[in-house]
Formats: structure tokens, C-alpha cells, sequence
């Protein structure tokens, strides 16, 4: 990929970007570092996916990220799950992969298959603060189980807020945020609001549990099996039945609690839940006399002072000296015989030029601008974290996956 670096698969996962007010819970706790650190360290490494596999999802990802896998997409707590090579293989051109735990970012990069090393990417971060990625450079962000381990921790609901908050920022205008829980829609759905002023459109789809799963629970929790749902998988790779998508309150309704043992259509029990949620598109702005279109991170638009000539500051905000983000970290900008090194370097498959049109040539930059927003090209501008120190507008060509 064109101005990506993708680590060493054996290079070490020292430092993380993690909140300053980050606490150790305890290795029993599931929103510890520690605890996933202990439980990825404490056995030969192997792969394991929570819920489901790739090929039981491959449609609903398909459904939903499929229409922008030519942005960057974000696993967030990938832990040592397959999925993301199911999605480079089937056409997405660049996964991120974060996860708390540096034991098992090692693992990956060291285990990941050598094809597919142009479209994935590995880094130690923490949901909470993602600083090191700029604001709306994803086209999609993906979640199988980790805002529930979040949940688990002494300031469970802070933190997913947190989180949350940090999803909607580094997602494009536009770009969806895909999350897979045990949590059922009525304990999900003031989490997935987005923030006031924009909210994101939000549905649920009910995905029924392996069977296998069920039984498991069963010898737990004393549910006779002949009661369980008939709804049920056959196993975790077994294709999804999707049912939905449903309004969260549609379904909160077909999952209403039932007394144990009570054999109804559908019991939240018998059910992991997928969360779709859309965020806005940007408003349409008018590129007025004398601007130019460019592509900035995640594939929206934007327009810039024709006259400038400037380069800007890096497009995302500069890690710590170090941090092991799963992206080489920025550089400052550079003279014009040095654009390629001073490049953005987040995993895409394209990258724009970073030069800045300027003069006569702003109309035919405009038309240039404006066709590399379907490949979800990159361009430099600004400052870190808010883009600003040149003007910048989002257009109607956000991400409209």
C-alpha cells in the first residue's frame, strides 16, 4: 500500500496509548488489561472468535461495511480473532486491529498470514483514547464483544460512554460503527445514541445463538434444552440466520423477558444482538471562487484556500514518541522533492497527492477532488486532531456506505 508501513510482526508491543486515568482492575476483571494480558500469555498462542466466525457473519459485514471497504476499517478489541483476514480477503483494503493487550498484538503480527499483510494492520490501544488517530479518518468501526468486556469494569458505564465518544470522532461522516453483543437492545440502547446535536441512526438485528452455545449455557444455568429456541445455529460458522434489522424499539419488543422456561418465539436469551449504527453525513457545502475540493481522512471533502499552497500539518494527531498504534507515526511536512516521506501514513489501499493546487488550477482540481472521494483518498491538512489551520468544509461526498 502506497505510504503504509506495516510493523514488523515481531516488533514489540512496549508502549500503549492508554488514558491517563487507566487503572489496573485486577486479572479477574474482563475490562482489564491485565486480565487479557494473563489469559493471552498463559497458554500456546491459537485463535479464537467470540460469538461467531467470520464465514457466520460474512453477510451482515458484507450488508453493512461492504459499502465502504475501500476506507479504513477499525477492530476494536481484536484479541486474537480471524475475522479481519475473512474481510481482507473478501476485498477490504485496510483493517486496523487494536486491542489492550500488547501480548496479544505480538501474537497476531507474528501469525499473520504474509498475503494478507498489505491489508492489515496490528496496534496497542486503548478504546477509551484513541488520540492517535485523527477525527473521521475510518470509513467503518468494528466491535465484536468489547464495549460488554468494557462494561464489566468498576466504571463500566463512564467508560463505554468514553468510548463511544471516541468511535463517533475517528468515524467519517456517513461511515458506520458495526457493534455484535450479548447485550439485548434494551440494555444497549441509550449507549448507542451518538452524540446530541448528531445522532446516529441506530437498528438491531437479532442473531440467533449456536446451539452449541445454548447447551453450554443450559448445564450452567439448569434450562431444559427442550425448551430452547428453535431459531438456533448449528455452530459458530454456520451462516447467520439474520433477523432484522429491527428499530430499537421494535427490537425491544420481540425480546421482552419471559419467566425461565417459558417457550416463547423469541427469548433475548436464545439471541446475540448486531447494533448498525449510522452516522450523519455531512451537510452539502458550496466550494466557493478561489477554493480547491480535497479528499481528507476517511474519504469525505473538503475545501482549501486556492492561494495557500500549503501543506498543512500531519492529518491526524501525533501519538506519543513510540506508541504502538499499528501505524507508522506521522511525519512533519516536508519540502516537495520529500512528499513521499512526509506521506500520511494510515493503512489505505490509495493514497491522494499531498501537493495543494493552486491558481488556474483549482477548477480542474475541484473535478479531481471530487472523483477520488469514491476511493476514499487522503490528503494532509491542518492541524492535529481539528484540521483547521486551513479552511476546511465537508461536502456531500462523505461516506454514504
Amino acid at each position: 500500500m502506497a505510504g503504509t508501513e506495516i510493523p514488523n510482526p515481531g516488533a514489540p508491543a512496549t508502549v500503549r496509548s492508554k488514558s491517563s486515568s487507566q487503572v489496573d482492575l485486577g486479572a479477574k476483571t474482563y475490562a482489564a488489561e491485565s486480565y487479557w494480558d494473563q489469559r493471552y500469555g498463559s497458554a500456546t498462542p491459537t485463535t479464537f472468535d467470540w460469538f461467531f466466525s467470520y464465514k457466520a457473519l460474512m453477510a451482515l459485514i458484507t450488508r453493512f461495511l461492504g459499502p465502504c471497504k475501500a476506507a479504513p476499517c477499525l477492530h476494536v478489541g481484536c484479541g486474537n480473532s480471524t475475522i479481519q483476514e475473512g474481510m481482507a480477503r473478501d476485498g477490504f483494503a485496510s483493517v486496523l486491529n487494536v486491542d489492550i493487550s500488547g501480548v496479544v498484538i505480538d501474537q497476531m503480527r507474528a501469525s499473520q498470514p504474509h498475503e494478507l499483510s498489505g491489508s492489515l494492520a496490528y496496534g496497542v490501544v486503548d478504546c477509551r483514547d484513541m488520540h492517535c488517530y485523527a477525527d473521521a479518518f475510518f470509513g467503518s468501526v468494528l466491535d465484536k464483544g468489547t464495549l460488554d468486556a468494557v462494561l464489566c469494569g468498576p466504571g463500566g458505564m463512564a467508560d463505554v460512554h468514553r468510548y463511544m465518544a471516541e468511535v463517533d470522532r475517528v468515524l467519517a461522516p456517513g461511515g458506520v460503527f458495526l457493534l455484535i453483543s450479548l447485550g439485548a437492545p434494551a440494555q444497549r440502547v441509550n449507549l448507542l445514541k451518538g452524540p446530541p446535536g448528531a445522532p446516529w441512526a441506530t437498528t438491531a438485528m437479532l442473531l440467533p445463538k449456536p446451539s452449541s452455545y445454548l447447551a453450554s449455557e443450559a448445564s450452567i444455568t439448569g434450562r431444559i434444552m427442550g425448551v430452547v429456541s428453535s431459531h438456533a445455529m448449528g455452530s459458530k460458522d454456520d451462516p447467520v440466520d439474520l433477523d432484522g434489522p429491527y428499530s430499537m424499539e421494535e427490537a425491544q419488543a420481540l425480546v421482552a423477558q419471559k419467566p425461565s422456561g417459558a417457550c416463547g418465539d423469541r427469548e433475548v436469551r436464545d439471541y446475540f444482538f448486531a447494533y448498525v449504527c449510522r452516522k450523519p453525513e455531512a451537510k452539502p457545502t458550496q466550494v466557493m471562487p478561489g477554493e480547491a475540493v480535497v479528499a481528507v481522512p476517511g474519504g469525505a471533502a473538503g475545501t482549501q484556500p486556492a492561494e495557500s499552497g500549503g501543506k498543512g500539518g500531519a492529518g491526524r494527531a501525533e501519538p506519543p514518541s513510540g506508541a504502538d498504534t499499528g501505524m507508522t507515526q506521522p511525519v512533519a511536512a516536508a519540502p516537495a522533492q520529500d512528499e513521499d516521506a512526509a506521506m500520511l501514513d494510515a493503512p489505505s489501499s490509495s493514497m491522494s497527492s499531498d501537493t495543494e493546487p493552486s491558481g488556474s488550477s483549482a477548477q480542474a482540481a475541484a473535478k479531481a477532488g471530487a472523483a477520488e472521494l469514491s476511493s476514499c483518498m487522503v490528503h494532509r491538512a491542518g492541524s492535529a486532531r481539528h484540521p483547521t489551520s486551513a479552511h476546511i468544509a465537508i461536502t456531500d461526498g462523505s461516506l454514504a456506505c
